[in-house]
């Protein structure tokens, strides 16, 4: 049998320090008369494997971004956070690294102690290297 991955025997760091991130769905809600789409965000905290939920209202950028600031502020920065190749989770990460350098660095590092999230993605055409998360 193989070495278990890096990210998965480090004992000192809290959960969800190194986290896997997926999407499942569309499930059909009911809202007042109608019906409408959301879809469920997967996260998965690779040292032991506990497991997060939200929900998303759409597979957009911004759905995605919005998921990931509820987890962030239920269970703190995760230092490295990896996904599929999505159409959505690769615009995400452009969208905050663009609203990364857009903000006044001087002024955010003098309030709080900035954190970045590396974030990797696995091959376009290779879901089976998700593992845990797909």
């Amino acid at each position: 049998m193989a070495d278990l991955p890096w990210n998965r025997t480090i004992a000192e760091e809290p959960p969800f320090t190194h986290v896997g991130m997926d999407y499942f769905g569309p499930l059909v809600v009911k809202r007042g008369r109608s019906t409408v789409k959301r879809y469920g965000v997967l996260i998965i905290c690779l040292g032991m494997r506990a497991v997060h939920l939200e929900v998303a209202a759409s597979m957009d950028t911004r759905s995605c971004i919005d998921a990931i600031r509820r987890f962030v502020a239920r269970r703190g920065i995760p230092k490295i956070m990896m996904s599929d190749n999505g159409i959505n989770s690769a615009g995400a990460k452009g969208e905050l690294q663009q609203a990364l350098k857009e903000w006044n660095q001087s002024h955010i590092k003098q309030t709080m102690l900035q954190k970045g999230i590396k974030w990797h993605f696995s091959l376009p055409s290779g879901s089976h290297f998700g593992g845990s998360w797909e």
